[in-house]
């Protein structure tokens, strides 16, 4: 006899999105983990997300800067914002 008792799991999608699990034993269905983190306010990873931008945008300067090949002017900083944003 195995030590694991493992389930049989079937994956739902609806049309909007949102995914649910039924589990083998179990009535109803259960939402996927990135279906509940989805209804929950993640205001930090905002943050973070524009700290990022914001670093790679400073190294980029930096560097252009070290090499001395160009001096940044708009059109560098509009294409190295696009980059940080990716």
């Amino acid at each position: 006899m195995s030590k694991f008792n493992i389930k049989r799991v079937k994956h739902f999608q609806t049309a909007a999105g949102p995914r649910f699990y039924q589990v083998e034993g179990f009535t109803g269905l259960f939402p996927s983990v990135t279906t509940v983190l989805d209804v929950i306010s993640k205001p930090h990873l905002a943050e973070w997300n524009k700290r990022l931008a914001l670093d790679s945008v400073r190294e980029s300067f930096i560097s252009a800067m070290r090499e001395g090949t160009m001096l940044p002017d708009g059109q560098w900083l509009d294409g190295t914002l696009k980059k940080a944003g990716r």
